[in-house]
């Protein structure tokens, strides 16, 4: 009887030894199958963008437009060392004209956020903007500076200088991704269709532009 049990607890105690050895050795790999970050893309405010309204303006407008992406880690370690890039334009100058490629824009692709890399905590939200429009009228000129001079909109990307014969108004449809140390990276598309008129209240402005935001 003694005999059987030492054979069993010697049998329990290798199972238990070799236990040990695979977890010290796939740990890591353990760690990375049950632990990850999880990504979740989707743009900030309906319409896929919102108004800078100071609401202490006896008449309030808007100052500018922003598309913002909202980040959201819904995983169950943090994502850490995020950047988001611009992998490519395209621009048509109406709905029903070819979309071109943009190969000739300046500055770089990297987007501008709150620091070289961000760290996205688990069930925390992150935002970046991907895009804004500036109110027009908001500028004045060096000989009456209280004036309120009419000037072109132009569409301005995070990341990306268009030129101007490109931001005035048009199609365009800017794929971008997203990268982690942990998960590598993910795509994301916005297309934005704008006649080139603004509006001062987002709901005029959503009449005449038009975001769509999609996940690849």
């Amino acid at each position: 009887m003694l005999e059987i049990v030492y054979y069993i607890a010697t049998i329990i105690t290798a199972f238990s030894t070799l236990g040990a050895v695979i977890v010290a050795l796939f740990k890591e790999r353990l760690v990375r199958l049950f632990s990850y970050p999880a990504l979740k893309l989707s743009m900030k405010e309906d319409k896929c963008f919102s108004e800078d309204v100071d609401s202490e303006q006896q008449n309030p407008v808007s100052s500018q437009y922003l598309g913002i992406l909202n980040v959201e880690n819904n995983g169950n370690i943090i994502a850490t060392g995020c950047e988001v890039f611009i992998e490519k334009v395209q621009y048509a100058k109406a709905r029903d004209k070819r979309m071109r490629d943009i190969t000739d824009a300046e500055s770089k692709r990297k987007l501008m956020w709150e620091a070289a890399k961000v760290d996205v905590p688990v069930n925390i939200s992150k935002q970046i903007m991907l895009f804004k429009i500036n109110n027009p009228n908001a500028y004045g000129t060096p000989s009456a500076p209280d004036s309120k001079v009419c000037v072109q909109s132009h569409l301005q990307l995070n990341g990306m200088k268009l030129r101007d014969n490109m931001s005035g108004k048009g199609v365009w449809e800017i794929t971008y991704y997203i990268n982690n140390y942990e998960t590598g990276h993910l795509r994301f598309r916005l297309t934005i269709d704008w006649n080139g008129e603004w509006k001062t209240r987002k709901t005029e402005m959503a009449d005449v532009l038009k975001v769509k935001f999609d996940t690849l």
